[in-house]
């Protein structure tokens, strides 16, 4: 099928399954009241959901972006210490570690989706500090007050991305799923 593929194309197309697999039918709320928890949930040993408090106590920071011409000053937390908290795991490594169990938690997929139904997908390993460089926060403060809609009233915030598109506006769930096996 895929032979005559690009080959970004053939590249992608396991990352695509993953994600189609990840999601299902799409679960995105109509309507979206601003005391709801943002869900995490998925491949995790603990999924939760989290309102600004919870989100806070995991030790929030302040973050400075700009997009478009504009600066603004949000508060949020790293999402790789949300999906900890779930207790998102790299797991065993090293030179003796079975190769189809090693560092499974690194080999995850993070989807996010918005209100809206648009979605975001990340590594689970480039959210990681320890690995990779992605910086994503959920954030619900900008510029000192709450996010307004259609904005938030939270939003993920992927400042080191160059462009704003997986940065979502009024992000709702976030799921971790397997990575497809590629032959």
């Amino acid at each position: 099928m895929l032979e005559h593929a690009s080959p970004l194309t053939a590249m992608l197309a396991p990352f695509a399954l993953a994600v189609a697999s990840c999601t299902g039918a799409p679960d995105v709320p109509s309507a979206i009241a601003i005391e709801d928890p943002l869900r995490i949930d998925g491949l995790l040993p603990s999924p939760d959901s989290f309102d600004d408090r919870a989100l806070e106590a995991l030790g929030a920071e302040d973050v400075v972006w700009s997009q478009h011409g504009e600066t603004w000053r949000y508060r949020g937390v790293s999402l790789a210490k949300v999906l900890a908290r779930c207790g998102l795991d790299g797991g065993t490594g090293g030179p003796g570690a079975d190769p189809r169990t090693k560092h499974m938690g690194w080999r995850r997929v993070v989807l996010a989706t918005a209100a809206d139904g648009f979605q975001a997908v990340f590594s689970s390993a480039e959210l990681m500090p320890e690995i990779g460089a992605t910086r994503a926060l959920v954030v619900w403060a900008k510029d000192g007050n709450g996010i307004p809609e259609p904005e938030g009233p939270r939003r993920l915030l992927v400042p080191t991305d160059h462009k704003g598109s997986r940065s979502l506006r009024s992000v709702v769930r976030i799921s971790v799923c397997a990575a497809p096996d590629v032959p």
